[in-house]
């Protein structure tokens, strides 16, 4: 009963996609990155440019939604 609840309540769903679409467009990106081949060696203080730049795209995110919504897109960009 409390998960058919929830699952009707309208802002935990919108909570649940949020938490999806971040997941799919920053995380999992990010964490092939951080622990993808060849990183085997890598050191935190390395990964101060991914850093900024994963900051970098998710500020422009809001003016520029096309980023992750656009018709063109591919699972590569």
């Amino acid at each position: 009963k409390n998960l058919r609840d929830t699952l009707g309540d309208q802002a935990t769903l919108t909570e649940l996609c949020a938490m999806i679409l971040y997941q799919q467009i920053i995380s999992h990106a990010y964490l092939r990155q951080v622990h993808g081949p060849g990183t085997e060696n890598t050191n935190l203080l390395d990964l101060g440019p991914l850093h900024k730049a994963v900051h970098y795209h998710i500020e422009h995110i809001p003016a520029n939604p096309d980023i992750i919504f656009g018709g063109d897109l591919t699972y590569e960009t």
